[in-house]
């Protein structure tokens, strides 16, 4: 090989080695583009409500990193090429070159395996309250409020239907204007606790008519508690049963052939009642908002580690970018020195 073939071979491997470089970097700047569009489309289109697993988000922070990550890296071994040109070192500065790209590899991999296990931590995290153990978790605790409210209203219903059939025992057919009926009906509400008692017949199915009552409620509130709504549940249920802020009432029925009905009512176990019920909606409606912001909670963790990242290649590069000016420049002086020396003898 003479003088003259050799500059001609290194100028061909020189061009190869810039079609390799602009290639790889378009394939870069092109996966760049589309990794945020597929990461859309995937999101949108074929994991729609749902939380990703620990595996997807990992997937897909990566998927979205390495492309920027391997942008970012390029783009300094641009910098580093030109400041080469520029300053004319030895070799086309590749040894300037290649300890941009070592110490950006020293700063980039680490970064990279950080985030992945930070993502995957958080979304194992955020994953166990979307789990099926957590979701029974969260049902269990609202059937152990609602398994109390029964309790409470079978105690209470219980002792309605008790009540009815100790007056029919002792009178099966229901006397009207009865003042020993009376007396026994004022029994019977004050030893099961009962604080409203009224014995109400329906005349043609519409109106309310009271035989006997202790401590009746409004009339006007007294119909709501016993509508029609609730007289038609009873045609095939022994008793219906609700409660406001202030008491717990029951409607049962005590001869149908007569449309006869039994109304009792009791402030007792009410505001335990109260505070069941508003505990319940408030663990259901608190696990539903976490539900629904779980992904989004994802996906901007998501968001902020990628930028993180980012952040810290590109300080690491620029940091490499000055390192290897630094070690470069005297290595180079020393060389240009001794080409001078040798060309010189």
């Amino acid at each position: 090989m003479d003088a003259v073939t050799e500059p001609a071979i290194v100028g061909a491997e020189s061009k190869r080695r810039f079609a390799r470089t602009r290639m790889l970097e378009i394939a870069v700047v092109a996966l760049v583009l589309a990794a945020p569009l597929g990461t859309y489309l995937f999101v949108t289109h074929f994991w729609s409500g749902q939380l990703f697993s620990p595996g997807v988000a990992a997937l897909l922070l990566l998927a979205n990193l390495l492309p920027c990550v391997a942008l970012i890296v390029l783009v300094g071994r641009r910098i580093a090429i030109r400041r080469a040109a520029q300053r004319a070192l030895a070799e086309r500065g590749r040894l300037h070159v290649r300890l941009v790209a070592v110490f950006s590899l020293m700063a980039t991999i680490p970064i990279v395996l950080t985030v992945i296990a930070a993502s995957v931590m958080f979304q194992s995290g955020v994953q166990l309250w979307g789990s099926e153990r957590a979701q029974k978790a969260f049902n269990s605790t609202v059937a152990m409020a609602k398994e109390g409210q029964n309790l409470i209203v079978k105690r209470w219903t219980g002792e309605a239907r008790t009540m009815v059939d100790d007056l029919l025992a002792r009178y099966p057919q229901i006397p009207e204007g009865s003042s020993d009926f009376q007396l026994r009906f004022l029994e019977q509400t004050y030893l099961r606790s009962l604080y409203q008692s009224v014995l109400f017949r329906v005349v043609d199915g519409k109106t309310v008519k009271a035989l006997y009552a202790y401590e009746a409620p409004e009339p006007a509130l007294f119909t709501a508690r016993v509508s029609a709504q609730v007289l038609s549940q009873l045609r095939n249920r022994d008793s219906a049963t609700n409660y406001d802020s202030n008491v717990l009432w029951v409607v049962t029925p005590v001869d149908r052939a007569q449309n006869l009905f039994l109304y009792v009512a009791t402030p007792v176990n009410v505001d335990y009642l109260n505070r069941q019920s508003q505990a319940a909606t408030g663990i259901i409606a608190e696990y539903e908002t976490l539900q629904k912001r779980a992904r989004s909670l994802q996906i901007q963790f998501n968001a902020v580690l990628f930028g993180v990242a980012l952040l810290i290649v590109g300080l690491a590069t620029a940091i490499a970018l000055a390192v290897a000016d630094r070690l470069v420049r005297p290595i180079d002086e020393l060389v240009t020195a001794a080409r001078r020396v040798a060309g010189a003898i």
